[in-house]
């Protein structure tokens, strides 16, 4: 699932069925993935400057998605109100 998909099903989570919510897992599996590979690659890069900074801006981009998921798994969910959009 790309980004901006995920982000606009996370922005209608109240508007979604549970089982539809719950796919925040397939999207944490995605994530972590993706972040093995690039610590694997950081490991690698040596002395690659540029190379390295690219790596180390995704891995602490991964880092900080996986910690705003941990936040939406643990928020209860809000009742939709039509008003607030």
């Amino acid at each position: 699932m790309k980004d901006e998909e995920f982000q606009v099903r996370v922005g209608l989570f109240d508007l979604l069925p549970a089982p539809d919510r719950r796919r925040i897992e397939v999207r944490r599996e995605c994530v972590e993935h993706s972040l093995a590979a690039q610590e694997e690659l950081a490991a690698a890069a040596g002395h690659e400057p540029w190379g390295l900074r690219v790596l180390r801006f995704n891995i602490e981009r991964h880092r900080l998605e996986l910690a705003w998921l941990d936040e939406l798994e643990a928020a209860p969910p809000e009742p939709a109100s039509r008003e607030s959009l």
